[in-house]
């Protein structure tokens, strides 16, 4: 061991998983220095839960961090804290956080400052992100590919130029009932972007059709508690080129899955659809040609006789009913 180079040692273990290295950093005094000299990501799990006082302690031991996913995050930290974790994220690539890391806006006015090689953003959790927090995302992070934060506050406002801020986003999950399909207008100039989540907007069924009109292809689409959408938006949804879509929480009744029953979507996933019945999903599946998976869950209407005939009925297909 003491004939390979520092380098070379750590080639070694980088076949380790992540949490396998935090680990071997108690060998000896030159794993750990290794280890903190060229890993580059940290990666904490849901049974450990964290204050800013300890996330700036793990994270002052390493020379480089390019990706932290940290599970559980328990409080809010100060702005001193925030300052000094900051000073540690000018090489950072990826950051998923949950819990209580966003000090409001302020946050990513700090991450906007020094994470600017930053391509991937994901806050699942954090419900107080405004238009001016996106802008100061939007200005200073122009590589950022994925921006994750449905619980958000958003309105059209901060969304406007999007696209030209952010020209390598693909992936844009976001929520805000102040979204309107002026906001929607703008986020379809993202001429990269194949996912597309939004949560409690207040996208019509206009907006639906002007999002049929892109001459686009998706990998998924996500309509979650957008309750201004109607049937009607189903079949301008089933015009779209898309490989995945999920419809969760919605307005949706037999007639608007039955538009679907025309569409090229290989995955679909429904949730908490009250309205559907098992006469209508029987449609479904012996009109569609392309469906390959169908997932199903809080649909109370629907009978588990359906759900075993159309699991049957669809083959190759998964079908899960929760």
């Amino acid at each position: 061991m003491d004939m390979l180079s520092d380098w070379q040692l750590w080639l070694i273990l980088n076949h380790f998983p992540t949490r396998a290295r935090f680990l071997l950093r108690c060998v000896c005094k030159r794993f750990k220095r290794v280890i903190n000299a060229y890993n580059t990501e940290i990666l904490i799990g849901e049974n450990t839960s964290l204050i800013a006082k300890e996330f700036l302690g793990i994270i002052s031991e390493f020379a480089r961090v390019e990706k932290i996913q940290v599970t559980q995050f328990r409080a809010i930290p100060t702005r001193d804290e925030l300052l000094q974790l900051a000073e540690h994220w000018r090489h950072l690539r990826e950051m998923t956080i949950t819990g209580e890391i966003l000090r409001k806006d302020e946050s990513l006015m700090m991450m906007a400052s020094y994470a600017t090689f930053l391509e991937s953003v994901s806050f699942p959790t954090a419900c107080n992100v405004s238009d001016i927090g996106l802008a100061y995302l939007k200005r200073g992070c122009p590589l950022l590919k994925q921006i994750v934060i449905p619980n958000a506050n958003i309105s059209d406002a901060g969304l406007n130029e999007l696209g030209s801020a952010c020209k390598s986003l693909m992936r844009l999950s976001i929520g805000g009932q102040g979204i309107t399909d002026a906001g929607l207008q703008q986020i379809l100039q993202c001429i990269h972007l194949v996912d597309l989540s939004l949560h409690g907007c207040s996208i019509t069924d206009n907006g639906m059709r002007m999002l049929a009109a892109v001459s686009h292809s998706w990998s998924s689409l996500q309509f979650i508690s957008c309750k201004l959408l109607t049937d009607a938006s189903m079949h301008a949804l089933s015009t779209v080129v898309c490989n995945q879509v999920i419809l969760s929480d919605l307005q949706l009744t037999n007639d608007g899955l039955l538009a679907l029953s025309g569409s090229c979507m290989c995955r679909l996933k429904l949730h908490q659809l009250p309205s559907l019945t098992d006469d209508a999903l029987l449609i479904f599946v012996r009109t569609i040609q392309s469906l390959r998976f169908l997932e199903v869950s809080e649909c109370t209407a629907l009978s588990d006789a359906a759900i075993a005939y159309a699991k049957g009925y669809l083959e190759g297909s998964h079908l899960m009913q929760i």
